[in-house]
């Protein structure tokens, strides 16, 4: 997915819902490296290109299929993700969204 975040780009704050029910599965740190199960729920972070475009990659960490929403400035992307899988997904911010200009 990292192809699709070019240099400059910033993490932008998420505000996800959790999946319902408790996680009370080890932490992350004592399992293997890039594993996941189901008390991990959907994950996701996003990016904000230089261009001002947003990149956000999600992780279904769920043994079933599940839909979810992106949210950004009003504008609103409903997607389905397969059990088990990660997406990259790639949307223009609004037309009035405010541009990113990377400080020196």
């Amino acid at each position: 997915f990292s192809k699709y975040v070019p240099p400059g780009s910033i993490v932008l704050e998420a505000m996800g819902q959790p999946p319902e029910g408790p996680r009370n599965g080890p932490s992350p740190a004592a399992r293997p490296y890039g594993t996941c199960d189901a008390k991990d729920g959907l994950q996701s972070v996003s990016f904000m290109a230089p261009d001002s475009s947003v990149v956000t990659v999600v992780l279904n960490c769920f043994n079933m299929d599940f839909d979810y929403a992106i949210l950004d400035q009003g504008f609103k992307i409903v997607l389905n993700i397969p059990a088990r899988s990660i997406q990259t997904v790639l949307h223009q911010r609004p037309l009035f969204a405010e541009s990113f200009h990377e400080s020196a």
